[in-house]
C-alpha cells in the first residue's frame, strides 16, 4: 500500500461520483461510487492516466480562453482538488 500525495473529486459525464488520487510512487488511481451487488459503495482503485488542460470553452458562446493553472479533466468535467490529501490506501 502507498500513501496519497494529492486527491481530486468530482463527477464523470454520467453524473457518477469519482475520486482520483496520486500515490507517493507517482502512479495515478481512480474509483467510482456505484452499485456493488448489495448497495452503493466505492469500487476498487484502478490505474488512471490523468488529462490536464488549461483550455476553456464557453458552452453558450463558444468563446475560448486559457486558465492560468492547469486543471484535471475527467470526461467533460473538471475535478476539484482536496485542500489536504486524504489518508487513502492506494495499490503499490
Amino acid at each position: 500500500m502507498a500513501k496519497t500525495i494529492r486527491a481530486f473529486s468530482g463527477h464523470n459525464t454520467y453524473g457518477v461520483s469519482v475520486e482520483v488520487a496520486e500515490s507517493e510512487t507517482g502512479n495515478w488511481f481512480q474509483r467510482e461510487w456505484s452499485f456493488n451487488g448489495y448497495g452503493k459503495g466505492w469500487t476498487k482503485w484502478s490505474t488512471f492516466n490523468p488529462t490536464w488542460s488549461t483550455r476553456v470553452i464557453n458552452a453558450y458562446s463558444g468563446e475560448e480562453s486559457e486558465r492560468e493553472v492547469p486543471v484535471l479533466e475527467y470526461g467533460w468535467n473538471t475535478l476539484t482538488e482536496y485542500n489536504k490529501a486524504p489518508r487513502y490506501k492506494l495499490p503499490a
